[in-house]
C-alpha cells in the first residue's frame, strides 16, 4: 500500500474561547454601560438615571446592529451608519430629558438655544444639580448618551473580516461614563467602585480572547491585581489632585456677569446694556420682577432702608383672591445678585442653592455668597392685580404700618444739621402733617413752612394742586400719571442736578425710569398716598415654546408701588412707553371703562392656596405625546438587546455544530506551541511533528490527530493525550515551565 502523504497543518484559530468575540464584547459593553449610566444619573437631584439605563440597553442593541454593517457595500454602509447616528442623536436627547417637541425639526431652533444656554451654565453649577433649569439638567444628562453612542460605534464597527471595532478607544469612552460621575459625586466606597470599573474594563478588553480552560487562571490573576490595587491605592490619594477638575470647570464658567446697584442716582444710565440675558422666569403671567423696594427718600434720592427692620410683611394679603398668589421659578443667567428676585411681595423662597434670609418686608437676600449664573430657585409671591373698579372703590382705610411710606426727608437748611423729616397725613384723613426737625416734633404750620423754605417748595405746591382735583386716592394717582405724561420726554442722558427730582419736574422735564418713578413716588407721598419705588426688571419677552420670560440687562427698570387698601402694594409705571424696558411690560391699570365687570364676590372665590407652577402639559411625560413614555424605552431597549443576544447565540450554536473536533484539536496544538515560545512554521506537517516527538509523551497526541484527520475522522486527542503533550511542553522550564504549559494547554 502506498503511504498517504501528510498534509500541512491548517492554522485554525484558538479553540474553545470562553465566549465568541461579539457576544463577549457585547456582555462587557452592556455591563460597563449600565454601571456608568446608573452613576451618571446621580449627577442631578432627583436622580435621572432610569432613562440613561434604558439608553445603555439601547446602545448595546444598536452596537450589534453596527456589526451587521459589514455585510453591506461601502456606499450602503455609510448611508446606514448616518441613519444610525441620527437615531442615536434623537434617542440621546430624549434620554437626557429633552421634550419630544424639541427633537423634531420644527423645534431645532429652540433646541439649539436651550442647549447653548445649558452648556454655558453647566460648568459652574454644583453637582448633584438640584436646580429647576431643565436645560442645565438636559446638558448634564446628555453627556452619558453621547459617550455611550460613541463607545457603541467604536466597539462594534466592522473594520474587516477578522477585526472588529476599536476596543481601546471604546474603553476610554466607557471609562469616562463611569469616571465623570465618580469624580463629581464621590460615593461611600470609591475603592470598591474603582475596582468594579477596572474589572469590567479588563473584561471588555480581554474577555473575547480568554479560552474556556484558562478562564479560572485569568479570573484569579484579575482578582489578585484588583486586591493589590485596593491596598496600594490609598498611598496615591494625595491632598492636591493631579488634575484639578474643579478649577477647570470654573474656568469654563461664564463670569458672574452684570451686577446692578438698585438705589437711585439720577445721572446718565451706567448699568450694563449689551442685551445679555440675565434672568429667566417661569410664571403663569408676566409681571415686574422685583429686586428690592426703595422706601426712604433721603432729601435727594430714593434708597433702601439701612436696617430693613420693619416687622411683618408690611402689606395686606387679600385671602379672597387666591389667584394673586403664585409660585415662580427663577433661573439666574449672566448676573450676580445678593437679592432674590421676586414679584410683588415675596412670601417664601424654596429650592435655592443659597440660604435665604429676610432683608425687608416681603424681600429676601442670600445669607452669604451671591447667586450667580445657573442658580435656580422658586419664589412664592403675592402680586395683587385689582380691577380699575376695585381701585376706584378702595377707600382710605390705611393700616398703621404705612406711616413710614408717607415720610419724606428734606435737605438740611444748614450744613451739619439733621435733615428735617416730614410725615404727611394720609389721603382723606384729618390728621395733621408732622415734621421732625433737629430731633423734635413741630406743629403742622411749622412743617409746611419748612417745606416751603426747602428745595421742594414748588414740588409740594404741585402735589397740593393735583390733589385738589381728586376725590379718591386712585384719582390722585391717575392725576400724577397724567401730569408726568404731559410735556415730559424720555432721555437716558439727563443733566446732573444738585436737586435732581425738582429739576426734573420743573426745569429739564426729561429723564428715564429713575426720574419718572422717583418723582411720582415723591408727589404721591406729599399728597397723602403711601408709595415707594420698586426696582428690578420689566417682564421681558415671552419664550412661548419654553413658557419662560427672557429678561435681559436692557430690561432693568424701576417703577412705583402704591398701597391700595384691600389689595396691598400695586404696581404703577409712569415711564413713557418708548423706554426699552417699558416697551414690552405691563401698563398701569387703564381708566375705568363702562363695561368693566364687577369684581367677583366672596361666593365665587376659592380658599387661598399657592398656585403650583410646574411643567406645562407638553412637558409632562405621558401627556399629549410630548415626550416618549418610559414603557417605550423599556420595551424597545430590552427587546432590541434580547433579540440581538438571541441571534448571536443561535449563530454561535450553528457554527459550533459545523466545527469538527479535529479542527479544535489542531487549534489547541498550534496555540499551545505559540504560548510556550515554540511556534510551528507555516509548512509544518503532522508527519514532521510525529518524527519530532517520537518516543515522547507527546507522540500519542500527534498520532491521534493523524488518525482523526486521515482516517475515519474520529478519535481526536483526549485528556490523556493532552496531559502527555503538556508534560513535554513544560519539561524544560522547571516549575515555571510547567505552570506555563498548563496555561498553554489547559485540561479539557
Amino acid at each position: 500500500m502506498s503511504a498517504v502523504a501528510p498534509a500541512p497543518v491548517r492554522r485554525a484559530p484558538a479553540s474553545g474561547p470562553l465566549l465568541p468575540r461579539v457576544p463577549a464584547r457585547l456582555v462587557a459593553f452592556t455591563l460597563l454601560a449600565l454601571v456608568g449610566a446608573a452613576g451618571w444619573g446621580g449627577m442631578v437631584t432627583p436622580a435621572g438615571g432610569w432613562a440613561l439605563v434604558l439608553f445603555a440597553l439601547f446602545a448595546a442593541a444598536a452596537g450589534v446592529a453596527v456589526t451587521l454593517l459589514g455585510r453591506l457595500p461601502r456606499a450602503g454602509r455609510l448611508a446606514a451608519a448616518a441613519g444610525l447616528i441620527v437615531v442615536f442623536a434623537a434617542a440621546a436627547l430624549l434620554a437626557s430629558g429633552v421634550p419630544l417637541r424639541f427633537v423634531v425639526p420644527s423645534g431645532w431652533d429652540d433646541l439649539a438655544s436651550g442647549l447653548a444656554q445649558g452648556a454655558e451654565t453647566a460648568p459652574g453649577v454644583t453637582v448633584p444639580y438640584s436646580g429647576e433649569d431643565e436645560w442645565v439638567r438636559a446638558v448634564l444628562m446628555l453627556g452619558a448618551p453621547i459617550l455611550l453612542a460613541l463607545a457603541a460605534m467604536l466597539a462594534f464597527w466592522p473594520r474587516s473580516r477578522d477585526r472588529l471595532g476599536f476596543p481601546v478607544a471604546a474603553a476610554v469612552a466607557l471609562a469616562a461614563v463611569s469616571a465623570v460621575p465618580a469624580v463629581q459625586v464621590p460615593g461611600d466606597a470609591p475603592l470598591v467602585s474603582g475596582a468594579v470599573l477596572a474589572i469590567l474594563l479588563v473584561a471588555f478588553l480581554g474577555l473575547e480572547r480568554v479560552p474556556r480552560r484558562a478562564a479560572p487562571v485569568a479570573a484569579g490573576l484579575v482578582a489578585v491585581a484588583t486586591v493589590a490595587a485596593i491596598v496600594v491605592a490609598p498611598a496615591f490619594d494625595a491632598e492636591d489632585p493631579l488634575i484639578d477638575y474643579e478649577e477647570i470647570a470654573q474656568s469654563l464658567t461664564p463670569e458672574d456677569g452684570s451686577r446692578f446697584a438698585w438705589d437711585h442716582e439720577y445721572g446718565p444710565i451706567d448699568w450694563p446694556r449689551d442685551g445679555s440675558e440675565v434672568l429667566r422666569v417661569r410664571a403663569p403671567r408676566g409681571t415686574y420682577w422685583k429686586a428690592t423696594a426703595l422706601t426712604v427718600f433721603n432729601g435727594l434720592r430714593w434708597e433702601r432702608e439701612s436696617d430693613a427692620d420693619r416687622p411683618g410683611l408690611q402689606t395686606e394679603i387679600n385671602r379672597e383672591r387666591p389667584e394673586w398668589v403664585s409660585r415662580l421659578r427663577f433661573t439666574v443667567r449672566a448676573m450676580s445678585t445678593e437679592e432674590f428676585l421676586g414679584a410683588g411681595t415675596v412670601l417664601s423662597i424654596s429650592k435655592s442653592p443659597r440660604q435665604p434670609v429676610v432683608s425687608g418686608p416681603g424681600e429676601f437676600r442670600v445669607e452669604d455668597r451671591p447667586l450667580r449664573s445657573g442658580h435656580t430657585y422658586e419664589a412664592q409671591v403675592y402680586v395683587p392685580r385689582p380691577s380699575t373698579r376695585a381701585l376706584a372703590a378702595s377707600g382710605t382705610f390705611y393700616p398703621a404700618f404705612v406711616a413710614d411710606d408717607l415720610a419724606v426727608e428734606l435737605p438740611p437748611e444748614e450744613r451739619g444739621r439733621q435733615r428735617p423729616e416730614i410725615r404727611f397725613s394720609p389721603f382723606g384723613s384729618d390728621q395733621p402733617t408732622l415734621a421732625t426737625i433737629d430731633g423734635r416734633v413741630v406743629a403742622a404750620q411749622d412743617a409746611e413752612a419748612a417745606i416751603d423754605r426747602s428745595a421742594y417748595g414748588r414740588t409740594f405746591a404741585l402735589a397740593q394742586r393735583l390733589r385738589a382735583g381728586a376725590d379718591t386716592p386712585y384719582e390722585y394717582v391717575r392725576a400724577v400719571e397724567r401730569h408726568l405724561a404731559s410735556g415730559f420726554t424720555y432721555s437716558e442722558i439727563p443733566p446732573e442736578r444738585q436737586v435732581p427730582l425738582d429739576a426734573f419736574l420743573f426745569v429739564d422735564r426729561a429723564g428715564y425710569c429713575q426720574q419718572f418713578s422717583g418723582a411720582m413716588a415723591l408727589l404721591l407721598r406729599m399728597g397723602g398716598v403711601p408709595a415707594r419705588v420698586a426696582t428690578g426688571f420689566s417682564p421681558g419677552a415671552l419664550d412661548r415654546e419654553r413658557q419662560e420670560y427672557v429678561v435681559r440687562d436692557t430690561d432693568a427698570h424701576s417703577w412705583v408701588e402704591v398701597y391700595i387698601p384691600g389689595s396691598g402694594w400695586v404696581a404703577f409705571d409712569p415711564t413713557p412707553s418708548e423706554a426699552p424696558a417699558r416697551s414690552r411690560d405691563l401698563a398701569a391699570p387703564p381708566a375705568l371703562p363702562r363695561d368693566t365687570p364687577a369684581d367677583p364676590g366672596p361666593s365665587q372665590q376659592r380658599d387661598l392656596e399657592p398656585e403650583p407652577v410646574g411643567p406645562t402639559p407638553a412637558d409632562d411625560p405621558g401627556t399629549d405625546g410630548a415626550t416618549v413614555p418610559r414603557w417605550v424605552f423599556v420595551l424597545g431597549g430590552v427587546g432590541l438587546l434580547g433579540g440581538a443576544v438571541a441571534a448571536l447565540l443561535v449563530g454561535r450554536r450553528r457554527r459550533a455544530r459545523q466545527r469538527a473536533p479535529v479542527e479544535m484539536a489542531l487549534g489547541d496544538l498550534d496555540r499551545a506551541m505559540r504560548r510556550v515560545g515554540r511556534p510551528l512554521p507555516a509548512d509544518t506537517t503532522l508527519g514532521a511533528l510525529g518524527q519530532r516527538f517520537a518516543g515522547s509523551a507527546a507522540e500519542p497526541y500527534i498520532r491521534a490527530l493523524e488518525r482523526a484527520r486521515y482516517g475515519d475522522g474520529a478519535g481526536a486527542p483526549g485528556p490523556r493525550e493532552r496531559a502527555g503533550l503538556r508534560r513535554v511542553l513544560g519539561a524544560r522550564g522547571g516549575p515555571v515551565g510547567r505552570l506555563k504549559a498548563w496555561w498553554a494547554l489547559p485540561p479539557g
